[in-house]
């Protein structure tokens, strides 16, 4: 049995910990956040909540339709028929065709929560350095003073330009120069998330049911997408009415001139701003408005391949969505395969773990109805 340390509890970091610890091996995940579930991000409101990095899950590849069907089974999430809208440049709209797609009553972080539970994670410990020392294995090493700890192998479950700074060190000690290559090359693109909301005074006219849920804008050059959030649940407080939300999704090019800001709310503003012009002008008056950057929002350059790893100077595998680049399912896929990796250089067995096996052996915990 193997000591494996994780870093990052995104879904990859959360699939490849599970088999790990599925394996046999003793898994700690490291979290630099006080969350888990990186872009699949919710945030806690007055009455309700809203996702504000993935808009809604898809059933695109195997293992995650085949997880969306286990978590539909036990209650984490729902299907969702909502109507999503595509603008045009001339400012007229037309309706995607229909397809299936889930939420979660308490947002789409539910799903990263199901998928943590059971395991050892660490969260508020952000990794600044690794270094292997010999007989002893990886030195982690962490911000704000906490004490170092040791593994006998790594997964930077974790953005490339991230695990960039983290590999950087180790090609003086031995880590080969095409990993860190291969790991430079990948690409990201940045997005901003504004979380509006409104009085019920403001928005007396909208209900559950209005013509559209989502709009995806193709051309316009601040705004991406905008998700009329209060459509997907009801308050999460019994009794008491919801308020509309809105979440405005900003595009590559728009948070780009952000990148250094330290103040994001005028980039909240502007976003309101152009959406009241495309749509309601009570949409620039919110009465709050919370902002968040996403500087490694989408892989535009992934891996191709679904892991990179190297046995030189310690055993080290860098995970993510942005190998493959297929977004939640391609980090399910290498969160899985990173696991099956180490399982056959450092587990006593080479037997593979399908994700099927995986996913009904996290339904088999004690506590996975309730997390």
């Amino acid at each position: 049995m193997a000591t494996i340390g994780v870093v990052g509890a995104g879904i990859a970091g959360l699939v490849c910990a599970q088999a790990l610890q599925q394996y046999g091996h003793q898994v700690v995940v490291y979290e630099k956040s006080r969350g888990v579930g990186g872009r699949m991000a919710t945030r806690r409101l007055a009455s309700t909540c809203a996702d504000h990095g993935v808009r809604y899950l898809e059933p695109e590849g195997e293992a995650l339709r085949y997880l969306l069907g286990v978590l539909h089974d036990h209650h984490v999430v729902r299907a969702w028929r909502g109507a999503i809208a595509q603008m045009l440049s001339d400012g007229s709209c037309h309706f995607l065709a229909p397809s299936r797609r889930y939420i979660a009553r308490e947002g789409v972080n539910a799903v990263a929560k199901w998928l943590a539970v059971g395991l050892d994670i660490r969260r508020q410990h952000r990794v600044t350095a690794i270094a292997p020392v010999a007989q002893q294995g990886w030195q982690i090493t962490f911000a704000d003073e906490q004490p170092d700890t040791w593994a006998d192998a790594l997964v930077l479950a974790i953005p490339a330009p991230q695990a960039v700074d983290l590999l950087t060190p180790l090609t003086p000690l031995g880590l080969p120069l095409p990993v860190l290559d291969a790991v430079r090359a990948v690409e990201f693109s940045p997005c901003i998330s504004a979380i509006a909301t409104y009085s019920h005074e403001q928005g007396e006219f909208l209900d559950y049911s209005q013509a559209w849920h989502g709009i995806q804008f193709d051309t316009h050059p601040d705004l991406a997408w905008i998700s009329f959030e209060t459509s997907k649940r009801p308050s999460l407080i019994p009794d008491k009415a919801t308020p509309p939300v809105f979440v405005f999704q900003s595009t590559a090019a728009f948070a780009d001139r952000y990148q250094n800001a330290q103040d994001l709310q005028p980039a909240g503003m502007t976003l309101v701003q152009q959406a009241a012009q495309a749509l309601y002008d009570w949409l620039d008056q919110p009465v709050d408005l919370y902002v968040h950057r996403w500087r490694y929002a989408f892989a535009q350059r992934p891996y191709p391949g679904p892991y990179i790893a190297t046995q030189t100077p310690l055993p080290l595998l860098c995970s993510g969505d942005w190998c493959g680049g297929q977004q939640v399912g391609g980090a399910i896929a290498s969160g899985l395969q990173a696991a099956t990796y180490f399982q056959q250089k450092l587990g006593d067995t080479p037997a593979a773990l399908s994700f099927h096996e995986l996913v009904q052996a996290l339904c088999d915990r004690p506590s996975a109805e309730s997390a």
